[in-house]
């Protein structure tokens, strides 16, 4: 796949666009849309394209800060269950086995 640049005004997306906008700085050859026109739209697409792996990069970001948070509050509830409900093995086992899968461990089947 050769080097492509898209006009904004015809929509084309090719080599020939391309070689229009780089080499021969000259219009669309297709609509004749002006070399300037065909230069601001490239740039302009660089920045879209910059800005909108920026924005994706932050909303996982937060994502993984939410995930985080929930976890360590489960975790915080169950070490408050054990606590509460002592360490009676019939009562504390479920609990006891939701810790090890929060933490990937083994947990015994019976």
């Amino acid at each position: 796949m050769g080097n492509r640049a898209e006009c904004p005004v015809c929509k084309r997306c090719n080599s020939d666009v391309y070689r229009a906008l780089h080499y021969d700085c000259s219009p669309c050859p297709y609509c004749q849309a002006p070399h300037e026109v065909l230069t601001n739209w490239a740039n302009l697409s660089e920045e879209l394209e910059e800005l909108q792996s920026k924005r994706i990069n932050k909303d996982l970001m937060d994502l993984v800060k939410e995930v985080r948070t929930e976890n360590a509050t489960l975790k915080t509830k169950l070490s408050r269950l054990e606590r509460v409900l002592g360490y009676d093995d019939t009562v504390v086992k479920p609990i006891l086995d939701a810790i090890k899968i929060l933490n990937n461990e083994e947990v015994e089947d019976e």
